[in-house]
């Protein structure tokens, strides 16, 4: 029986192969019967069909992508990966393109401001900072609150019609001005982000935030390239921190996506086949809906964790990498198991044809294909 022609052994395909083997089992049971009345007598007939249906029995075959899936989820569980279904798991070992958000992933997403320009600002105009950053859940909002609580400036004041737009920043109104805190209007020279609070679109304070490349980051990537999956950065930073990094991680340069919307991340996935898309924040949530496999990394927001497949509760790429390898490997031992039962199987129905075994040995012959099953995939 031809198993497919994929390398991959999909799951949904041991339905099938059981399905088949009992209709074939059947079948040779009725040829059986008939061949040896027709050629011995009844007796033989009968012994020879019975040793047939006991000792070529469909459990191994059952048993083998259940007990592989239990085993497999429950050890990812062990290491913080949360899976939401099997068929993810197949998924993932068919991957072919892997998208890497930057901060919180690639970098450790934990900012540090390192230049400020423009300090002479109002107390006023803090507190409004102050007051817009605090609704925010992005990491950079975190870092500007935490930089602004070592200055002791706190805020009670309320921002009208308050916007926060994934990948671009915030804004809101006080006293009839129009404030917002995005990206600067100039490029760093280096790995790091230019983050402006304008109002009325005149920037008032300018800020230079560091974010730390993960340790293991540039392994992780070759890693993906040695398995022939496509890694890409895709970030909506500007456009030199993301270049810089793409370069130092071993990116390729037609592989780094810089200053790109939610919807444009969405698009970018659902270009490549059977993609893989990482991230943790609100601008990454459209992505991972559409991508083949969404998986959110530990600090995601809500709405991210909603469209993931795959939980992550380690931030760093070389766990993502670790899992696209068992995942492999526990469809490998699928793969496996499936072979050695249909080669077992096999070998039964020679045996009862030949009359080598009685039903006896048959019913102690029969545990064996399972309980080999069981010992390979443990």
């Amino acid at each position: 029986y031809p198993l497919r022609r994929q390398r991959q052994m999909c799951i949904r395909d041991r339905d099938r192969i059981t399905k088949r083997f009992v209709y074939a089992v059947f079948t040779l049971a009725a040829f059986f019967f008939i061949y040896f009345t027709a050629t011995h007598d009844l007796e033989t007939a009968f012994n020879r069909t019975l040793t047939l249906l006991i000792i070529t029995c469909p459990c191994a075959l059952a048993l083998t992508t259940p007990l592989a899936l239990i085993l497999g989820l429950s050890s990812l569980a062990k290491q913080g990966v949360i899976v939401k279904n099997e068929q993810v798991i197949e998924k993932l070992a068919e991957t072919k393109n892997i998208f890497l958000d930057k901060t919180g992933t690639l970098t450790h997403g934990d900012f540090e401001i390192r230049a400020v320009d423009n300090l002479e600002i109002s107390n006023e105009d803090e507190q409004v900072l102050y007051a817009l950053e605090k609704r925010s859940i992005h990491p950079i909002a975190k870092s500007i609150i935490k930089f602004l609580d070592n200055k002791s400036v706190t805020s009670d004041i309320i921002i009208k019609d308050y916007k926060e737009t994934p990948g671009i920043g915030v804004s809101g109104y006080y006293h009839n001005h129009f404030y917002e805190v995005r990206s600067a209007d100039i490029n760093s020279s280096d790995n790091n982000t230019q983050v402006a609070f304008y109002k009325e679109g005149e920037s008032l304070l300018s800020l230079e935030i560091v974010d730390r490349v993960r340790q293991g980051t540039h392994q992780t990537i070759s890693g993906f390239k040695k398995l022939s999956i496509q890694p890409y950065l895709l970030s909506g930073d500007k456009m030199q921190p993301v270049k810089n990094i793409g370069r130092l991680l071993g990116f390729a340069e037609k592989n780094t996506f810089y200053e790109v919307s939610p919807e444009e991340k969405r698009d970018i996935v659902k270009s490549k086949d059977k993609a893989v898309m990482v991230g943790d924040g609100v601008n990454d949530a459209i992505a991972l809906k559409a991508a083949y496999v969404g998986v959110a990394v530990k600090g995601s927001v809500e709405v991210s964790l909603r469209a993931a497949d795959v939980y992550l509760s380690k931030s760093s790429a070389t766990h993502i990498l670790n899992i696209v390898k068992s995942a492999k490997y526990l469809i490998k031992i699928i793969y496996r198991n499936l072979i050695f039962s249909l080669i077992y199987n096999i070998l039964g129905v020679y045996l009862a044809f030949s009359g080598q075994v009685t039903p006896l040995v048959a019913a102690i012959l029969m545990p064996l294909s399972s309980l080999t099953v069981l010992s390979s995939t443990i």
